[in-house]
C-alpha cells in the first residue's frame, strides 16, 4: 500500500464519521422542530376542543330549554281561554299585595278580574 491510499482511507474514514455526526445532529434538530409545532399544533386542537364541549353543553342546554317550552306551548294551546302575551313592566311598591304592571289592557281584550 502506498502512502496515497493509507491517506485516502484516513481521510475517507474521518469524513464518513463527521458525516454520521452531522446527519445524527441535523436528525435531533429536525426533531425539535417538529416536536415544537407538534406542540403548538396540540395546543390548538385543545382549545378547540374546549370550545367543542362547551358548544355541546349549550346545544343540550338549548335542546332541554327548547322541549320545555313546546310543552308550555302544548299546554297553552290545550286551555279553553283565550291566551295573551305581555310583558311584566313594573311591580307594585306596596308589601301588602304582591301586584304587577302588564303592557295589555282593556283594549287587548283584557277584562277586570281577569286572569294574567
Amino acid at each position: 500500500m502506498n502512502f496515497k491510499q493509507i491517506g485516502f482511507n484516513i481521510f475517507s474514514t474521518v469524513q464518513n464519521g463527521i458525516s454520521a455526526v452531522t446527519i445524527s445532529i441535523t436528525n435531533s434538530v429536525n426533531a425539535v422542530k417538529e416536536l415544537a409545532e407538534l406542540r403548538k399544533q396540540y395546543e390548538a386542537l385543545s382549545e378547540k376542543l374546549k370550545d367543542y364541549e362547551f358548544m355541546q353543553r349549550s346545544n343540550s342546554e338549548i335542546r332541554k330549554e327548547n322541549a320545555r317550552l313546546k310543552e308550555q306551548l302544548e299546554f297553552s294551546q290545550s286551555l279553553a281561554v283565550k291566551n295573551f302575551a305581555a310583558n311584566i313592566i313594573s311591580r307594585g311598591a306596596d308589601n301588602l299585595y304582591t301586584t304587577i304592571v302588564v303592557n295589555k289592557g282593556s283594549r287587548n281584550g283584557i277584562k277586570k278580574n281577569m286572569p294574567v
